[in-house]
């Protein structure tokens, strides 16, 4: 008897499948989200049943929560090695030995992006 067929038998055996399988329960931000997407589902479409709302608002629940959870591991630091700066000078002197500031820097890029949309037109 192969091990594929012991687990089978041992399936078949059992009364009790929580030992086989386990969920993860909702935290209580998941459940008010999905109370709010089963509730907005059931407005828009009050003859759907509700095994199958509460499946979509389950599911849309953990991929908001999921979507959460990696923009809060995303803001921890940058994806890449260093070095990067973590802010630009404030006054940066070009080869004529003009200075530039931030605000000087953001006109001349606001200048260059009409310029480029003028010239496609």
């Amino acid at each position: 008897m192969d091990i594929i067929e012991k687990y089978a038998q041992l399936l078949s055996n059992a009364t009790d499948f929580s030992k086989f399988v386990s969920e993860k329960e909702l935290t209580p931000a998941e459940m008010k989200k999905r109370e709010e997407v089963a509730k907005a589902i059931e407005r828009d479409n009050p003859d759907m049943p509700m095994g199958k709302k509460m499946a979509i608002a389950t599911a849309t629940a953990k991929k908001v929560a999921e979507e959460v959870e990696l923009d809060e591991a995303s803001n921890e630091k940058p994806p890449f090695d260093p070095p990067y700066k973590e802010k630009q000078p404030e006054n940066v002197k070009d080869k004529s030995g003009a200075t530039h500031t931030p605000m000087s820097r953001a006109r001349d890029l606001a200048r260059r992006v009409i310029q480029k949309n003028q010239k496609t037109k």
